[in-house]
């Protein structure tokens, strides 16, 4: 028996037996390790020991699929491959690169407008897409995003230019249109001075253009000129050359690449000969000297910036509110608040802002014009153009010999082309020239013709005039001539100059195509034009150098930023036709809307009454929830308040209002939302308070009023506004301590509407025994009274003079006493009565509660839910 006990005491120490049988048997333990290596080299990839694993939870993604449609003109390189990006950059000289992510909502919504772009501009610029999302993609695993889409323009071998612009379709056509032509040559001082009044600013350089192969320094220059444009695209500081060496001496420019900065409203700088001229370094100096634009766009990238914190914390802001059109110079509201911003600066210590004014105003009249001539040449172009558009065409020039001989200098040349389809071919070597067509030549000077000949359907001839000696002259009127480049308009090139006539066809077709894309986005030009004639309020011109008040001019595009309008308290609705402005004042917290129509005299005299402290503040009042409600004994009822609305409910002087200011970012606000309907729910069965809530990231109140953080809690009493009282904030927000906080700055008729309201079957019983010992208490007070005036008035006869003036005061305190104890001994008499005769939970009786509620003794009494 022994030896089986030790066997189970060794059983339950496992230890000790491993032990024993190792020091006995060594052989076995070295037959268990090589089995155990065995089984573990032999079925350590099978299915059976990875059973006995955890499965995995992840699944496989999918593989990535096309993100555009295929029939896009958008090179959509949707498994993140890099080498036909490179390769197609190796051929092209411009391309338009998209990095997208295909579960961003960002992505998917700019994929529309890149598709648009791409269309809009297709046979000029390459339009790339590239899923750089994809794990197993060479974008992937060589860029490293924080955030989707991430659009670049790539010029050969060039870095690429990042675009910041909106993620619009019209504005990314802008974009690389201005890529495109970056540089802008002058030939007078006219066009300079319009030039720098349209951009503030202008970098204006000195090239010698015969030079072979370029001149030292265009090449930094037409770099600079392109990376200026990534960093703000709409604040543009503008690059331009001047091709004549006179004009360039003018502005002191007397050596091949001087460069200069020209500014509207402050002298001229020239770039230091001393600097390397390095694309770099121009730009950081151009961005370190520029004027600040007259009137700065604001438009907020959509992610976290300082970008409008930085702008208004300069001081008053005045932003105009319009549609912007990058297309077209339609955009009428910022023309109109460029012209006040000239105005407003304009004084005696800047003189060359009235040149400048009256370049700019000559600029709107000529783009209004020129605006109208677009659209009514372009429904004249489409019915011309019904036959088709051909790839292929065979020109030959003719000169009039008549008119040759009559002078040498000048003469007619026309240009006479046969087009005809792609599958046609060009079939120059058939062309047969129209003896009528040799007559016309002579005969016809500046004009052009489009006829079929033959009834030939595939095929039409063109002939083209124009007077060389007449410099002045127009080739082509139907083209109108402000299309034109300015040196074929001005005599310079020859009418059979390729490049004249491949600009002659194209641009007209660019206008065009600008137009149906304004229509596709949704874009209407503004219909009333600006009059400069109209005259402004006295002491407006030069405001800006007389007033200590300055204010900086803005433009926003409401459509884009409509959210910031609203913010500020303008109705959007209204937009974007009925353009609106804002002055903003950081500094005091203040917004000043205009409520008259946008005219550039109304927004003047806003701005003047503004300087002179005359406007009115402008307070937002956004309520999406009736402003009564009607309260019964089954319902909480808790009043939304507007600001319009906030005198008419809160300021009630007959209630008693508890108002709750919340946010619906807030989430402390959310927290407390059901304790503050509880509390309404415990005050319900009162008529003398309300419960109301305003929300206060929509609604601006007088500063007054303004409460610093949400949430907050205010208590307006009735008959006492001035004494509102604001819940504690080192006190938890709690159902005791808000009843204790209402209770405590009410008025004497809420405490007993309350009492009377929560007051059970319990609270009343403790009431009638309170009521009877406050009566037995009042009586026995009464009775000590009236022995102390018996005996005043016994001794009355025996007391000197002196002695009984102090009795006297003590009798007349003794009157006042007693007859203040009678009135309270008459209401406990009637609520001893009334709490006889009640059993419910909830007392009905206005007409008691009522005359209860005018006398203090009710202080007193423990009226309190038990």
């Amino acid at each position: 028996m022994a030896s089986v006990v030790a066997v189970h005491s060794d059983l339950t120490a496992p230890t000790n037996v491993v032990r024993r049988v190792m020091a006995k048997h060594p052989e076995l333990f070295l037959i268990v390790i090589g089995l155990s290596l065995t089984i573990i080299s032999r079925y350590g990839s099978s299915s059976f020991l990875f059973s006995l694993r955890p499965k995995p939870i992840t699944v496989p993604p999918k593989p990535p699929k096309k993100f555009f449609p295929n029939n896009s003109p958008v090179y959509d390189f949707f498994n993140g491959e890099l080498d036909p990006v490179v390769r197609l950059l190796a051929k092209e000289e411009l391309i338009f690169l998209m990095y997208y992510a295909p579960w961003c909502s960002r992505s998917m919504a700019t994929r529309w407008e890149f598709h648009k772009a791409a269309k809009h501009m297709q046979g000029q610029v390459k339009f790339v897409a590239v899923n750089c999302w994809w794990p197993d993609g060479q974008c992937r695993k060589r860029y490293k995003f924080l955030m989707f889409p991430v659009l670049f323009v790539y010029h050969t071998h060039l870095d690429g230019f990042r675009y910041l612009g909106e993620m619009a379709a019209e504005h990314m056509v802008t974009f690389v249109e201005d890529l495109t032509y970056p540089i802008t040559a002058f030939h007078s001082h006219d066009q300079v001075k319009a030039f720098v009044a349209r951009h503030d600013s202008a970098v204006v350089g000195y090239f010698d253009l015969n030079a072979s192969p370029q001149p030292p320094g265009y090449q930094q220059f037409y770099f600079a000129s392109m990376r200026m444009l990534e960093q703000d695209p709409y604040n543009q500081i503008k690059f331009c050359i001047f091709p004549g060496k006179s004009l360039a001496e003018s502005y002191n420019l007397t050596q091949s690449n001087d460069v200069m900065l020209l500014r509207v409203a402050n002298s001229t700088l020239k770039y230091p000969r001393e600097f390397n001229l390095t694309s770099s370094q121009l730009v950081t100096w151009s961005l370190q000297h520029r004027q600040k634009p007259m009137v700065r766009s604001l438009a907020p990238l959509g992610v976290k910036s300082l970008i409008l914190s930085k702008e208004m914390a300069q001081g008053p802001a005045v932003i105009a509110f319009y549609a912007l059109n990058p297309l077209f110079d339609t955009n009428q509201p910022y023309h109109v608040m460029k012209d006040l911003a000239l105005q407003y600066h304009s004084c005696e210590e800047i003189h060359n802002l009235e040149d400048a004014i009256s370049h700019w105003r000559s600029q709107v009249r000529s783009a209004q014009v020129q605006y109208h001539q677009v659209v009514e040449f372009c429904a004249n172009y489409r019915k011309q153009r019904n036959v088709g558009l051909y790839d292929f065409k065979c020109c030959v020039s003719l000169a009039s010999k008549t008119l040759e001989e009559m002078s040498s200098k000048a003469h007619n040349v026309c240009e006479y082309c046969v087009h005809r389809p792609r599958q046609m071919g060009p079939g120059c070597s058939s062309l047969d020239i129209d003896p009528q067509v040799e007559e016309w030549t002579m005969l016809h000077t500046n004009f052009c013709r489009n006829s079929i000949e033959n009834y030939n359907v595939n095929e039409y001839h063109s002939l083209c005039c124009q007077w060389c000696g007449d410099d002045t002259a127009s080739i082509v009127p139907v083209l109108q001539s402000d299309f034109l480049p300015m040196s074929f308009r001005s005599g310079k090139r020859r009418v059979t100059d390729r490049y004249v006539w491949q600009e002659i066809e194209n641009k007209p077709k660019r206008l065009c195509k600008r137009l149906t894309l304004q229509k596709l986005q949704g874009h209407v030009p503004y219909e009333n034009s600006y009059n400069f004639e109209e005259s402004l309020p006295v002491n407006f011109t030069g405001l800006g150098c007389r007033s200590n008040r300055t204010v900086n001019f803005y433009a926003m595009d409401a459509v884009r930023h409509s959210v910031f309008a609203e913010r500020l308290g303008v109705d959007v609705s209204t937009l974007p036709q009925n353009p609106a402005v804002v002055i903003f004042d950081k500094e005091n917290e203040e917004q000043y809307l205009l409520k008259e129509n946008f005219t550039a005299k109304n927004v003047a005299s806003f701005i003047l009454n503004f300087t002179r402290g005359h406007a009115g503040r402008s307070l937002r009042s956004l309520t999406y929830a009736p402003s009564t409600c009607d309260k019964t004994e089954t319902s909480v009822c808790v009043v939304e308040v507007s600001s319009n609305t906030f005198h008419t409910v809160v300021m009630d002087p007959h209630k008693d209002v508890l108002l709750f200011v919340y946010a619906s970012w807030c989430g402390f606000c959310a927290n407390i939302n059901h304790v503050y309907l509880s509390l309404a729910k415990y005050f319900q069965s009162a008529q003398s308070i309300v419960f109301a809530r305003l929300n206060g990231d929509t609604n601006d109140l007088p500063w007054e009023f303004t409460v610093e953080s949400f949430p907050a809690i205010i208590f307006f009493p009735a008959n006492r506004k001035a004494n509102s009282a604001v819940f504690p904030d080192t006190i938890p927000v709690t159902m005791p301590n808000l009843i204790r906080f209402v209770l405590q700055h009410s008025t004497q008729s809420l405490r007993v509407e309350t009492a009377l309201g929560v007051c059970s079957k319990a609270c009343i019983q403790k009431n009638r025994e309170y009521a009877v010992n406050a009566r037995y208490s009042l009586q026995q007070k009464q009775s000590r009274l009236r022995l102390r005036l018996s005996m005043i008035n016994a001794e009355w006869d025996h007391l000197s003079t002196t002695a009984r003036m102090f009795r006297y005061i003590s009798r007349r305190h003794i009157h006042s006493v007693l007859q203040q104890t009678r009135r309270n001994l008459l209401v406990v008499d009637q609520l001893q009565q009334f709490l006889q005769s009640s059993n419910g939970v909830y007392i009905e009786n206005s007409k008691l509660r009522q005359f209860m509620s005018e006398h203090k003794l009710l202080q007193e009494l423990d009226l309190n839910a038990s």
